[in-house]
């Protein structure tokens, strides 16, 4: 069984009534398209991140979520958070060259060049500098080390723990909610029995971070059943940055 785990990231000190705070959604696709299973889950992740290494962390998050997880394990995770920095930043904090620095949007100190892209086209994602999302970034970039990841392609982490294998990717929420074709596979999971009880009559913040944790999720299904409705990376991405997996539909 092949599951598509998405995680909205909440900085490392958390709590329930943090806004936002950790989330987890899992899917599962039984020849029939992505299906929630398990439950939700909004916590802090950072025990779990401190304490367990490889296959044993992606097992503890999918336990999370009360999933029974088998032996052989198949997971496609998405995630919410800058996975890279930009390179020029980089640069300039160990001493190599320096850059020529542009408009707001697109400075490279700032942004990666994904991040440039998106602003192009009408979205803004926030700086992992600048903006309050360092916190969170830096926890994703050491999932990435806890478990074990290696980078596969640009955008792409993969880790092999023998019966474990995990595909790891970055992605954004908000260009989803422009993409029709994203929005009908995400009505299908939030307007369900399932996801609803696990919904109705809980607070805004928990419901903003569980859906966006569902909309990661979906993502971790398209890139896995469905590659072509992405947007793959240009030519010239750094391989360093990462890349931001949206929807190629949802992008003008």
């Amino acid at each position: 069984m092949k599951y598509y785990i998405g995680w909205d990231v909440g900085a490392w000190y958390c709590t329930n009534g943090s806004k936002p705070c950790d989330a987890l959604c899992v899917l599962v696709d039984e020849g029939n398209g992505p299906k929630f299973t398990g439950t939700l889950w909004r916590k802090n992740l950072k025990s779990c991140l401190n304490e367990r290494r490889g296959k044993e962390l992606i097992r503890d998050m999918l336990s999370c979520c009360d999933v029974d997880v088998p032996q052989d394990l198949e997971a496609v995770i998405a995630i919410d958070t800058p996975l890279g920095w930009p390179t020029a930043m980089v640069n300039l904090a160990t001493g190599e060259d320096i850059a020529s620095v542009d408009g707001f949007r697109q400075n490279p100190y700032l942004f990666r060049e994904t991040e440039r892209f998106l602003s192009e086209r009408g979205f803004k994602p926030l700086s992992a500098v600048q903006d309050m999302i360092g916190s969170q970034s830096t926890k994703g970039i050491h999932f990435l080390r806890a478990a074990g990841s290696r980078a596969e392609d640009v955008g792409v982490w993969k880790a092999d723990h023998g019966e474990t294998a995990i595909t790891i990717i970055e992605t954004y929420p908000t260009p989803c909610k422009s993409s029709e074709t994203f929005q009908a596979l995400f009505s299908s999971i939030d307007e369900s029995h399932e996801f609803r009880e696990q919904v109705d009559g809980k607070g805004k913040a928990f419901r903003n971070d569980v859906r966006d944790a569902l909309r990661c999720a979906l993502i971790a299904w398209l890139y896995s059943e469905k590659p072509q409705s992405l947007k793959e990376p240009g030519p010239g991405i750094v391989p360093e940055e990462g890349w931001i997996w949206v929807p190629e539909d949802a992008l003008p």
